[in-house]
C-alpha cells in the first residue's frame, strides 16, 4: 500500500501498488518425480491423480474440429518438428529422424477415423500442455505448472496429454505408473480410446521432446554437446517405435 505520507507499507490504509501472494510450497517427497525415484508411488494416490485429471478435463473449454481439420493440424505440426530436427546444426542423424517421421505419419494415417471422431466430438480441449511427472503432486493431488505462454499448443486431446505423461514415466523406467493414471483417467472419465491411440500420440510426444532436448546443442553454455544429441536420439527412436506399435491392427 502507497500510505498518506507517501510511504511504502504492506497492508494498512491507503492506495494499493501491488498485491503479495503468499505460496504454499508443496512437498517434495509426494511429486511424483520424487515418489518414483524413492519407489513410494501408491496405486491409490495414481487412482487420485486420474480423478482429479478427469475433473480438470471436464471443466475445460472444449473445442469442435472437422476431422479433417485436425487430422491436417497433426500432420502440420509433425512436420514443423521434423523440419527443426533436421537443422543441420543440431547434428540429429537425418536417416533416424526421417524413419520417426514415416512412421509417425503412417500411424496417424491409420488412426484417422478415431481422430477425427474425437476432434467432432468436442474431446479437444483447452488442456495443461506440460504434464510431466514433476509437475503432478500426489498428496494432496494437484497438477501444477501449465504451460501458460502459448493457447494453441495447449489445445490438446487430453489422450494425447496422458500419452506424454505416459512416455516421461517410461523414460524413468516406470511406465506402470503412467499406465495407471491413465487407466484411472478412463474410468472416472469415461473416455474411451485404444492403445493404438495412446501410441500414435506418444510417439508424436517423443518428437517434440527430442526436439527440445536438441536444442540445447545450440546453448553456447552446454559444456558437451554429445549427452543432448544422444538424448535427443534416443526420444526419436522412441517416436519410430510407438508409432510402429500404433500402426499394428
Amino acid at each position: 500500500m502507497l500510505g498518506p505520507q507517501g510511504k511504502l507499507a504492506v497492508g494498512g490504509e491507503g492506495t494499493v501498488v501491488e498485491w503479495l501472494i503468499w505460496m504454499r510450497r508443496l512437498p517434495a517427497q509426494f511429486m511424483l518425480d520424487r515418489a518414483i525415484a524413492d519407489g513410494t508411488v501408491t496405486a491409490a494416490a495414481l487412482v487420485g491423480i486420474g480423478a482429479t485429471l478427469a475433473n480438470f478435463y471436464e471443466r475445460q473449454p472444449r473445442f469442435f474440429m472437422p476431422a479433417d481439420h485436425y487430422l491436417d493440424r497433426l500432420m502440420q505440426r509433425m512436420d514443423e518438428e521434423g523440419a527443426e530436427l533436421r537443422a543441420p546444426e543440431l547434428q540429429m542423424d537425418e536417416s533416424r529422424v526421417n524413419a520417426a517421421l514415416a512412421a509417425i505419419s503412417s500411424a496417424t494415417t491409420s488412426l484417422r477415423a478415431e481422430l477425427g471422431h474425437r476432434a467432432m466430438s468436442g474431446i479437444v480441449r483447452d488442456c495443461h500442455g506440460d504434464l510431466r511427472p514433476e509437475h503432478i503432486c500426489l498428496q494432496p493431488p494437484c497438477v501444477i505448472d501449465s504451460l501458460e505462454f502459448s493457447r494453441d499448443l495447449r489445445i490438446l486431446d487430453p489422450a494425447e496429454e496422458l500419452a506424454f505423461l505416459r512416455l516421461e514415466c517410461q523414460i524413468v523406467g516406470a511406465r506402470e505408473v503412467g499406465d495407471k493414471v491413465v487407466s484411472a483417467y478412463q474410468e472416472h472419465s469415461g473416455d474411451s480410446f485404444s492403445g493404438r491411440l495412446l501410441d500414435c500420440y506418444q510417439a508424436r510426444r517423443a518428437l517434440i521432446r527430442a526436439k527440445i532436448v536438441a536444442w540445447h546443442v545450440r546453448d553456447p553454455e552446454v559444456a558437451t554437446l554429445a549427452p543432448w544429441i544422444e538424448k535427443a536420439h534416443a526420444y526419436v527412436d522412441l517416436a519410430e517405435r510407438h508409432a510402429s506399435l500404433a500402426c499394428r491392427s
